[in-house]
């Protein structure tokens, strides 16, 4: 029944984007006298359609968003009922935060925050050493991935700008600190190699192409073809992943001892452990690492 809202009259250059009950009208056009006609047809449109088929429009929750690539920052009034609404700088829609010129940088920035705050508290339950096993700490990690590449395929070319990818890139780090038993010195690198996850910047990007792989998907193909697709597609990046790994200036003890990242995430064998993690990393109890943090007088054994 609610479904014929996407059926009302409208003005060309609108579209109405439905999820459940929330609602979406998206207005294209030049000028913004134009945006607001159209916005304003629509809107009375759909609230008498509400009105008729016995529902009501919440009016004082109405948001709008006048996205925009002009240098002159301009704003949109519109009106819901009785109610004018002022365009705001940024509205969260489904769960994403839109901003007026799709940068994405609060989406990330809040994202990034609430995986850090899912990290922390997972971190308690991953003592370096006890804890429950690797395999088990791969899927408490994994809740704060998930967090942070909700809706990955939109923002996804936001996270090339690198400020805007710093607070996931530490939420990331934290949580492959907890995955392989390390010290809190161990660089990003090095972390990332031994909990054998992939960078959180790749992920997005991973995550878009077998989202659209998947679309794309007809239905004469077999389950066969589309798992090796994808493992073409993680491919791709694995050897991105590799290229990074080969020319990091940080961690060439550990990348003499295991150069190839996929030989070592697909070993099929064998876990971490806190005093493995210790020698592979060289971060742990050695003369010439206490010695660096002035903890010991010299750095012979």
């Amino acid at each position: 029944m609610y479904d014929g809202i996407l059926r009302i009259e409208k003005p060309d250059g609108v579209n109405v984007i439905e999820y459940a009950d929330d609602i979406a009208i998206v207005v294209v056009a030049k000028t913004l006298d134009e945006v607001a006609r159209n916005c304003n047809a629509t809107i009375a449109v759909a609230k008498s359609w509400l009105q008729n088929s016995g529902l009501e429009l919440a009016e004082h929750k109405t948001e709008a968003l006048l996205i925009s690539s002009r240098k002159r920052i301009e704003q949109l009034s519109i009106k819901v009922g009785g109610v004018d609404i002022q365009s705001s700088p940024q509205l969260t829609y489904l769960g994403v935060t839109l901003d007026s010129r799709l940068h994405f940088k609060t989406h990330l920035k809040q994202s990034g925050d609430k995986a850090s705050r899912v990290c922390s508290t997972l971190a308690r339950l991953m003592p370096n050493i006890g804890g429950p096993k690797d395999i088990a700490r791969v899927v408490l990690a994994s809740v704060s991935k998930s967090v942070m590449l909700y809706a990955a395929s939109v923002w996804v070319h936001a996270t090339t700008i690198k400020s805007f990818s710093r607070i996931m890139k530490s939420a990331h780090r934290l949580a492959n600190l907890r995955i392989c038993h390390a010290y809190c010195t161990v660089s990003d690198d090095a972390a990332g190699v031994l909990a054998g996850r992939v960078p959180i910047d790749l992920e997005p990007l991973l995550a878009r192409d077998s989202f659209f792989m998947r679309s794309r998907l007809r239905m004469n193909e077999t389950q066969q073809s589309l798992s090796h697709t994808y493992l073409e597609i993680r491919d791709k990046y694995l050897n991105e992943w590799q290229h990074r790994w080969d020319h990091s200036q940080k961690s060439r003890w550990m990348h003499s001892l295991m150069p190839n990242i996929k030989v070592w995430i697909y070993r099929g064998s064998g876990v971490l452990g806190f005093q493995l993690t210790q020698f592979l990393t060289g971060h742990g109890c050695f003369r010439e690492y206490l010695y660096r943090f002035r903890l010991a007088s010299n750095p012979y054994c």
